[in-house]
């Protein structure tokens, strides 16, 4: 029968993200309008031009995506060198130390030779309570370590729906088939896939929740309706003092963790 306590207590820690932007302009002179016009025109200038700056602006994001967001005057995307850290790189992460809030760590762990044990440990470091990490990421350099430590003594099961490779044009490909008899394109471990990506920081290896690591986007713009996916298209406008038209492709964001602690990296692997 003891009295019920009723005391108020503050549990939560409010997160700030910066907003950050990227954009890419179209422009198209007067001239080459007119030399594309008509029947025999050679190419659809405007797609053409769209399709290109679309490239541009996703091979920008791709590089924000594994920075510490201090480039360009602290104008880039900041990226998993800061949502992915215990402090080495990044003290103050959206606003609250990992200092003063342990929780807001991430197990960070430098290592030249990386073995399958270290995958497990990275796997456990990673996993708070019935939250799994989902994706392993890296760079192919360490892609072929892994696919180097398969016990060649193991029968493995091979299937022809594996992790989706994507490409430039945004399409996936599936993949898991053996290439000659030789060689992973797929590769998992405890059931998470191990991605890829040529971007990605050089001796670097992410165990990641994606639950807890998105792009955080503005759904609206003041003056331009929303594309998908925080971006906007601002449309072709033509300058006062000039002979042609100019249109942007922006994209209002950041990337955002909720929970650095259910995520690991493992640095400085060359081997």
């Amino acid at each position: 029968m003891d009295t019920l306590s009723t005391a108020q207590t503050s549990d939560r820690i409010m997160a700030s993200v910066d907003p950050r932007q990227q954009y890419q302009s179209i422009v198209i002179s007067g001239i080459q309008q007119a030399v594309n016009q008509g029947d025999g025109r050679v190419l659809d200038l405007l797609a053409v031009e769209m399709e290109s700056k679309a490239a541009d602006m996703k091979d920008t994001m791709g590089d924000g995506f594994y920075s510490n967001g201090t480039g360009n005057s602290s104008k880039d995307i900041t990226g998993l060198i800061a949502a992915v850290d215990d402090s080495t790189n990044v003290v103050t992460y959206e606003g609250i130390s990992r200092t003063t809030y342990t929780a807001w760590r991430s197990t960070y762990t430098s290592d030249a030779t990386v073995t399958l044990p270290d995958f497990a440990t990275d796997f456990n470091a990673a996993k708070v309570g019935a939250e799994d990490p989902t994706l392993i990421l890296s760079t192919p350099a360490i892609f072929n370590i892994y696919e180097a430590l398969m016990d060649q003594d193991v029968r493995y099961s091979l299937t022809f729906t594996g992790y989706d490779q994507i490409y430039g044009t945004g399409m996936p490909r599936k993949s898991g088939a053996l290439a000659q008899g030789q060689g992973f394109n797929s590769l998992y471990f405890r059931g998470i896939p191990f991605v890829a990506d040529e971007k990605c920081t050089t001796g670097r290896m992410y165990t990641l929740n994606e639950k807890h690591i998105f792009f955080h986007t503005f759904r609206s713009h003041p003056k331009h309706k929303a594309q998908k996916h925080g971006f906007f298209w601002t449309g072709m406008k033509e300058p006062v003092n000039q002979d042609g038209e100019v249109g942007q492709l922006l994209w209002y964001g950041n990337l955002a963790s909720d929970g650095p602690r259910f995520s690991a990296v493992r640095v400085a692997i060359t081997g």
